[in-house]
This record gives structure tokens, C-alpha cells and sequence, in this order.
């Protein structure tokens, strides 16, 4: 027994499955790029960029939730400050 709650245990394995699938979003717009390009208005890259993004953020979660990483909180204030000057100038 790893002394981890069980509720730890299934939210790493639902942030395992949910960059499993953006994974698979990565790769399946890579192997098919010009069907996509063809077909669709969204740039495939979008897709691929996405794909990676995801993929990295639930890993790192998983990672983060099976090794009890402290998470902390100063990563919104970072990439979110600017928000409340856009909304309030934008009135």
C-alpha cells in the first residue's frame, strides 16, 4: 500500500487517459495532414499543437499526482494577469 488516497490514484490515471487521447489526436493529424488540410478550414497544425499541449499537461499532471508534487499556485498569476485590463477596456 502506497499510503495514496484511492481518489490520487484515479484522477492520475483519468489525466493518463486524457493525454492518451491527446496523443492520439497528435498522431492521427500528423499521419493524415493533407486529408485534414483538404477537407477541413482548420489548419492542421492546430490540431498537432493542441495535441501536444494536452499531452504534456496531463502527463505532467499524472506524474505530478503519482510522485505527490506540491502543485503551486502562481502559475495564474504569471499567464492571467493580463485579463482583467482586457475585459475592463474593452467596455
Amino acid at each position: 500500500m502506497t499510503g495514496r488516497p484511492l481518489r490520487v490514484t484515479l484522477l492520475a490515471l483519468a489525466a493518463l487517459l486524457f493525454s492518451a487521447m491527446a496523443l492520439t489526436r497528435l498522431a492521427l493529424a500528423v499521419a493524415r495532414w493533407n486529408v485534414l488540410d483538404e477537407m477541413f478550414s482548420v489548419w492542421p497544425g492546430y490540431l498537432v499543437l493542441s495535441g501536444l499541449v494536452w499531452f504534456l499537461a496531463g502527463t505532467a499532471l499524472a506524474y505530478g499526482l503519482v510522485n505527490g508534487q506540491r502543485w503551486r499556485c502562481a502559475w495564474p498569476r504569471r499567464f492571467f494577469w493580463p485579463i482583467p485590463f482586457i475585459i475592463g477596456s474593452s467596455g
